[in-house]
């Protein structure tokens, strides 16, 4: 007997909420595709029956060696990779170390000329002063000329004062090129800090991806070891065909020598830790020696000028006016005394700065060469290992497409099988899109007759939430899971938008939470799942919930394999805030395209009508929701505007079915 199919309209009335300004008017309708049962069949022969259900283990196991034999392949993958990966960080760091060895070399060459300049720099320096003390020499002779000695007194101060200029000059331009010459050298000293901490880093990236190697290569051989006595095992069985030769997989001799050059390293195994830093190049602030010069001078002369007011017997310093010049002279030498120190003091910084850039180059020379030193042996070590690796899994691969291929073939003959058990129990073959596993079922249970609408349906009873912080972190096995999501965490900003948000919080954290859940129990709980950042989740308050906006847009992106992506419900996610309340039977990482999903939009509810909306939400799925997608009905109580959308089977178009629900109208 065949079933026939139909499209029904469910419309469903719906009762009016708490709030007063919420009106009802209307009906809530869904399109679904629902099997429509005209008489039942016979009771089916038993021994049909079994070969049904037999049949159907055969495939589940046909299936499990198809994937097994996926996977050893995968990582048959991620060892050559892992041989790639290393082999580009071994060449990153020969880069990285040539880049240190080039670093060092330049702030080393840069010290020559920094110690020139600095030799020039003090001669002219010793030269500005002679020539100071020349002009105030000459100023003092000025001062006591007489008569026909005036004149010859001031042409030779005019000819100290040139020299002094001259020297001013001369200095000003020595300071300015040996303070250059210190700035390159200091950040050619820090270059070669950061390019040998870089070697460094390399260095380890190497190391930790080398060292990955040999415990991959264990671990395909075990893999590979348990795949191959499953497809003997059903080899035996007859239920796959022989497999070609199995794999030879090299011995470990290269591995084990470039074990041994990864011990000689001495570099730490691979932690959560970042690399110590080096300590960095210390490059103090030089003193400006013209401008503490510039200062000396000035107070010298002041001095000199005092020394001369008072000096006997051409004194004009009389009476209070001497005083004060003599007390301003007490106070000129205490300043000069003091700049003077810190002259000597800048002097002596100058010219310890070669010295001081020698000083910090030194440990890092050393620290070059002797990583340089302890990596050398990967050189000859690393190539053979990956070229091992490589072979390894190269071999492993090839087997396993044989392996994957056989099986492939299997499972189609034993789904050929099935489909002629299942018209000989039923006297019909199975609907295109009959679910397999609850076909071979049916006889499972005592032997029933043929499948019904109530038979397909999974009793949603209860609710619980749960706060998660990564993609597919969900705590498996619930009946159904239902996610808050908003368009954007900026969103939660906006008062109107952050008051929905936390009323339906406060509702959901009323809940119990998913991880009280008996195992037992959780095929008939639907569990509200809120994306939050990590380590928010255990967060009790609702108002520090810290909702993970990266999170919730990947589920977004990844729902239904990337259907919600598509521009007419990508329309609906972003041109409101939310919440949304995005349901599907199961986790959301395992809805594939065909599979209905229930979107539910808040955006436009008054924050106060949340709660309402929420609970009826809550009811119509314990009240209507099914294990069969294709048989979801509009929850009874339902409230709030929903959207099916799934992939149509037929055409392989987007169908985003509208759920009005004329009786609940926002604002």
């Amino acid at each position: 007997m065949k079933h026939a199919l139909h499209w029904p309209v469910a419309c469903l009335p719906a009762r009016g909420l708490r709030s007063g300004w919420i009106a009802l008017a209307g009906s809530l309708c869904l399109w679904v595709a629902a099997p429509a049962f005209a008489a039942q069949p016979a009771t089916p022969d038993p021994a049909l029956v079994r070969q049904v259900r037999d049949a159907q283990q055969t495939m589940e196991r046909l299936a499990g060696l198809e994937e097994q034999a996926g996977d050893t392949r995968a990582a048959a993958d991620r060892l050559a990779q892992a041989g790639r990966d290393a082999l580009i960080a071994w060449q990153g760091y020969l880069r990285a170390d040539e880049r240190g060895r080039t670093a060092f070399e330049q702030a080393r060459d840069c010290l020559p000329p920094l110690q020139q300049r600095l030799a020039a720099n003090n001669a002219a320096l010793a030269a500005r002063a002679q020539a100071v003390t020349r002009s105030q020499a000459a100023v003092r002779a000025v001062a006591s000329a007489e008569g026909g000695g005036l004149a010859p007194a001031a042409h030779l101060a005019d000819l100290a004062f040139q020299q002094r200029r001259a020297a001013e000059m001369a200095f000003a331009e020595r300071h300015r090129a040996v303070s250059e010459q210190a700035r390159v050298c200091a950040g050619d000293t820090l270059s070669a800090h950061w390019a040998i901490q870089g070697t460094q880093d390399h260095a380890q990236e190497a190391v930790d991806l080398a060292r990955d190697l040999a415990p991959q290569l264990a671990a395909l051989r075990t893999r590979w070891q348990a795949t191959s006595e499953a497809f003997l095992a059903a080899t035996q069985a007859g239920l796959v065909e022989p497999a070609g030769a199995a794999p030879t997989i090299a011995s470990d001799e290269p591995l084990k020598r470039l074990e041994q050059a990864l011990a000689g390293t001495g570099l730490p195994a691979r932690s959560g830790a970042p690399t110590a830093v080096l300590t960095g190049p210390l490059t103090p602030n030089r003193v400006n020696l013209e401008r503490l010069t510039a200062e000396l001078e000035r107070l010298q002369d002041a001095a000199a000028y005092i020394d001369l007011s008072t000096a006997s017997p051409l004194s004009d310093c009389v009476d209070a006016s001497c005083a004060g010049l003599l007390a301003e002279r007490r106070g000129l030498t205490a300043r000069m005394t003091d700049t003077q120190a810190q002259l000597a003091q800048a002097v002596d910084q100058w010219r310890q700065s070669p010295a001081s850039l020698r000083e910090q180059l030194a440990p890092l020379l050393t620290r070059r060469q002797s990583l340089n030193v302890r990596m050398q042996p990967m050189a000859s070590t690393l190539g053979p290992a990956v070229t091992e690796t490589t072979a390894a899994s190269r071999a492993v691969q090839a087997a396993a497409v044989q392996l994957q291929s056989a099986a492939e073939r299997a499972h189609e003959h034993a789904r050929q099988a099935w489909e002629l058990a299942y018209q000989q129990a039923y006297g019909q073959a199975p609907e295109p899109d009959l679910d397999v596993a609850t076909a071979s079922g049916m006889g499972m249970a005592g032997i029933a007759p043929a499948p019904s609408a109530a038979m397909l349906r999974l009793e949603i009873r209860s609710h619980a939430y749960e706060l998660f912080s990564r993609f597919d972190g969900e705590i498996a096995d619930f009946g159904a899971y239902t996610y808050v999501l908003v368009r954007s965490a900026s969103d939660l900003q906006t008062p109107a938008v952050r008051q929905r948000f936390l009323q339906l919080l406060h509702i959901l954290q009323t809940l119990p939470a998913a991880g009280l859940v008996a195992s037992g129990d959780k095929p008939h709980v639907n569990v509200f799942c809120i994306p939050v950042t990590p380590g928010n989740e255990g967060v009790r308050d609702a108002g520090q919930v810290a909702y993970a906006s990266d999170l919730g847009q990947q589920l977004k992106m990844r729902a239904q394999n990337g259907l919600l992506t598509q521009k007419a419900v990508r329309q609906r996610l972003t041109s409101a805030p939310g919440p949304f309340l995005v349901t599907v039977p199961g986790r959301l990482a395992l809805a594939q395209s065909g599979a209905p999903l229930l979107l539910a939009d808040l955006s436009t509810y008054p924050p106060d009508a949340i709660a309402d909306l929420t609970n009826h939400y809550m009811n119509g799925l314990v009240d209507d929701f099914p294990r069969q997608q294709a048989l979801w009905t509009p929850p009874v109580l339902q409230r709030v505007a929903l959207f099916m959308i799934h992939l149509a089977a037929g055409t392989g178009e987007l169908v985003t079915s509208a759920l009005p629900t004329a009786q609940a109208q926002p604002r």
